[in-house]
């Protein structure tokens, strides 16, 4: 059974230290054996907690006697440690060690809920060091802290039923808040049993606010409009295929609840987090999905960390909801490869490969399927076409000197409308011989497709 810790050792305790002086070695002017019995033994009580504090006043000559004040009540806080209850909250969840070090941390930096009612019994000094002496009643200390528990559960309950009401009116929204709200202002106290009456019954309290929580997931349902979607890679997925319905309790429509969206194994989406309308749904759509993938998987799901932020609670009320798998559904989105028909009517030229062709390598290493009008007769439907219209020249501008040059005009068509015009002016290649400057030509077309046209033309398509 794990031990915690319900105080603070002092946030200042790896510096206190370091300049803690030590009692039996201390050369400080006066007589040891003069000295009160509490600085020569440290003082033990069965009925209170002890706390010494030991500094250096070489080391801090401006704050001694409050270091020394702060270690004496670490002590105190060392000595002061409980076992989580078989049936507290804590040991319920069944909570990870990692978790159980951060809430005892963060536990311990409330040491002023624990540290009340604590006496200085004496202090003593020397020229190099000082000594104070604290103590706090076992009996005065359990006292004020079931006082504290009391205190705090009478609020934690207020809440409690106000989120128990909002989930009546089908508020989930502010049911959610207030049940983590609840939940965050019992937070010292998780390791506790936490045995109280609510509405007439006996209740471990703790368990309750969880096991509520759980049960409010539960009943919600998220349910896409349509499990699956078929769409051609570059085309768009309307909102009437992209809509979400969000139900509770006898399928009555959530709204104003948090939805995130994710999609893998590639992003899709510009925009990942939305609430639902009144009618309990979320509608978006997406503009020309471009993904590599075969099936994009698409998670909508109940952003239940968005209402643990908005409930201003512990970063440690959010790790323990950890433990909830919040309600969510999945749509698969099948992509196919496009078709992209390219129709050249381009001028042969001798040596040089048209443009035709490098576009259509292009497209093929981007997984897209290409017809060229070159191959055959053009199949009847195709997502794109690409119309090429081009001019090639080649002649002898000087003695000895031969430029070859190329222009070209491409016009792009998803069906009937145009989606670019493109150009390429002026491409030109200069050589000795007719086919140097052929081969020089070449190389500048390749490049000019390759590495500008041809990504400009895809992203029009496709992105």
């Amino acid at each position: 059974m794990r031990s915690l810790s319900l105080v603070l050792r002092c946030f200042f305790a790896g510096v206190l230290v370091a300049s803690c002086g030590s009692s039996g070695g201390d050369q400080g002017g006066d007589d040891p054996a003069e000295r009160p019995e509490w600085v020569r033994s440290r003082p033990v009580s069965p009925s209170d907690y002890i706390g010494v504090g030991i500094v250096s006043k070489k080391k801090n000559p401006y704050d001694y006697a409050s270091r020394a004040k702060n270690l004496a009540l670490n002590e105190i806080a060392s000595e002061i440690s409980s076992n989580v209850s078989s049936r507290s909250v804590l040991n319920t969840l069944d909570v990870g060690d990692s978790f159980f070090e951060n809430y005892q941390s963060d536990t311990q930096v409330k040491s002023d809920i624990w540290l009340e009612g604590y006496t200085q019994v004496g202090a003593y000094e020397n020229k190099n060091t000082y000594w104070v002496f604290y103590r706090l009643g076992k009996s005065d200390y359990k006292k004020s802290k079931q006082k504290k528990i009391e205190e705090t559960l009478s609020k934690s309950k207020d809440l409690y039923r106000q989120a128990r009401d909002f989930e009546t009116s089908g508020d989930y929204r502010a049911a959610f808040v207030y049940l983590f709200k609840a939940l965050g202002i019992i937070q010292s106290f998780w390791g506790e049993v936490l045995e109280t009456e609510l509405d007439g019954k006996k209740v471990f309290y703790g368990n309750e606010l969880v096991n509520r929580t759980f049960r409010l997931n539960q009943s919600i349902t998220i349910r896409p409009s349509k499990p699956v979607i078929d769409v051609e890679r570059g085309s768009d997925i309307s909102e009437d295929e992209l809509t979400f319905f969000v139900t509770g309790s006898g399928k009555t429509p959530i709204g104003n609840l948090p939805i995130a969206l994710s999609t893998s194994p590639v992003e899709i989406l510009t925009n990942r987090s939305f609430n639902t309308d009144a009618n309990g749904s979320i509608r978006f759509s997406v503009k020309k999905v471009g993904a590599a993938a075969r099936t994009v998987y698409l998670d909508a799901r109940f952003d239940i960390k968005k209402l643990i932020q908005e409930a201003g609670v512990s970063f440690l009320v959010e790790q323990m909801m950890e433990k909830i798998e919040p309600a969510n559904a999945t749509l698969d989105i099948n992509l196919s490869d496009p078709l992209v028909i390219i129709r050249s009517k381009e001028q042969k030229l001798s040596g040089v490969r048209q443009v035709e062709q490098l576009l259509a390598d292009y497209m093929l290493r981007k997984g897209v399927k290409v017809y060229k009008s070159s191959g055959g007769r053009a199949p009847k439907k195709a997502s794109f076409s690409i119309s090429i219209t081009s001019k090639y020249s080649i002649k002898e501008v000087q003695s000895g000197i031969f430029m070859a040059s190329y222009t070209a005009n491409l016009k792009v068509k998803r069906g009937r409308n145009p989606v670019g015009d493109y150009s390429l002016d002026r491409v030109e290649g200069r050589g000795a011989t007719r086919d140097k400057a052929l081969k020089k030509l070449q190389k500048k077309l390749e490049n000019e497709v390759k590495y500008r046209l041809a990504g400009k033309i895809y992203r029009v398509m496709f992105q």
